[in-house]
Formats: C-alpha cells, structure tokens, sequence
C-alpha cells in the first residue's frame, strides 16, 4: 500500500471522526436547589394536610397506582393514588383542626437529581369532634421523585416510636 493510500485512508477515518456526533456533557446538577425544591414540597403537604386542603395536599403526592403508603396505625397501609385519597378525604371530614409540624428535617438527594429521600420527627394535634388527639415524637420518612412537573411523593411511611424504644435498652429475652 503506497503513501499515498495510507494518507487518503487516514483523511478518510478522521472525517468521519469529526463527522460522529459528540458525546453529550453531562448537566451538572444544582442539589441545593433541588433540595429546596423537595422542602418545598414538604412544606405544601404539610401545608395541606393542616388547612384540610386536598387540592394542595395532592399535588405533593404521585397519582400512581403503584404508589404506597405506609401510616402509623396497623390498618394505614394505601396501595395506589385513589386509595389513599379516599382515606384522606375521610381523615380530613373526622377532624375539625390540625397541627401538623415537622422537625429534624433532612434531605438527600441522588446526584443525578431525580431520586431523593427524606426523613423528619413530627408531632401532630387535632381536634376531632370534643376529642383533642396528640401525638408526638413521629417519624416520617419519604421518597420522591422528579418528573416533568417537579418532585412528587412517590412512597412515604408514618411511624411512632415504641415506649421500650424510649426508655432506654430493650428488655431482655428469656431465650437467652
């Protein structure tokens, strides 16, 4: 193979190098403001949750019927958007007013930005009928999801702290 050929050739392989699309940048992605984002978020459900608005409590939460919740009574476990939505427009009609508040809030977010996870202490009073409830010492942990429309809850588990869990070491077992 002459030269000649040999530099054609190699003309030839590098056109069609610098004809090949490149590689698209990865897009850095700004956490802060995603995290922001999710507290927002957060915010709006408790938001929500306390003014008994279902508009905005909704628009926190996926509408998916793979979406699951978990509350922190035995018989609060939702399997999909509607489900749950009934159960909480019956919550919502029992109680006459509603304390929800959060603390300890902490958010983390997947560097790619589109995954994330939450976790928060809460306490809750409402006031349902002449019965006033209270609760304290809650704990939620959250995970959303960003879609076309920004994040949304897409799984969340309520849960309450057991009285041997606070008191310090758990009893021991017999079983030795």
């Amino acid at each position: 193979m002459s030269s000649l050929t040999k530099i054609i050739i190699l003309c030839m392989l590098l056109s069609l190098f610098a004809c090949a699309p490149a590689p698209e940048p990865e897009l850095e992605v700004d956490l802060a403001a995603e995290e922001q984002a999710i507290r927002e978020v957060i915010d709006n459900n408790v938001r929500g949750w306390n003014q008994r608005d279902m508009e905005l409590f909704a628009s926190t939460i996926a509408h998916d019927a793979e979406l699951v919740i978990f509350g922190f009574t035995a018989d609060a476990y939702f399997v999909g958007w509607e489900a749950f939505e009934t159960a909480v427009e019956a919550m919502f009609a029992e109680f006459s007013d509603s304390r929800l508040t959060v603390s300890d809030l902490r958010v983390n977010v997947l560097p790619d930005g589109k995954l994330a996870w939450a976790t928060c202490l809460w306490d809750w009073q409402a006031t349902m009928g002449e019965q006033v409830l209270q609760l304290s010492g809650g704990r939620w942990t959250l995970v959303l999801e960003k879609r076309e429309t920004g994040w949304v809850i897409v799984h969340y588990h309520d849960s309450i702290g057991m009285a041997a869990e606070e008191e310090g070491e758990p009893e021991e077992s017999e079983e030795g």
